[in-house]
């Protein structure tokens, strides 16, 4: 019973089974755009957080009071979030 119900995942598994497998030529196109792609993603995160970062340190130059404020809410607000994640955790359990 038990092999003849191996025997039979095994054809089914054989089945599912692509018949064409990619060349190699369509697999280096394929990791040439992936890479493509993962280094236009860098790029792009590395402009957003220069972004972030630029605008951080002139809000701290420009306006320490804003920024001060905006630490302060900031915190409460991760602190309300933790607080309420710990309350609902804990009614789950």
């Amino acid at each position: 019973m038990n092999e003849q119900r191996f025997k039979l995942d095994l054809k089914q598994l054989d089945q599912l089974e692509p018949k064409n497998k990619p060349s190699q030529i369509e697999m280096m196109l394929t990791i040439q755009a992936t890479r493509k792609r993962q280094r236009n993603e860098l790029i792009f995160f590395f402009v957003v957080a220069f972004i972030v970062v630029a605008s951080t340190v002139l809000l701290m130059v420009k306006a320490p009071v804003w920024f001060i404020l905006l630490q302060a809410v900031v915190m409460v607000m991760a602190l309300v979030g933790f607080l309420s994640r710990r309350k609902v955790y804990s009614r789950a359990l």
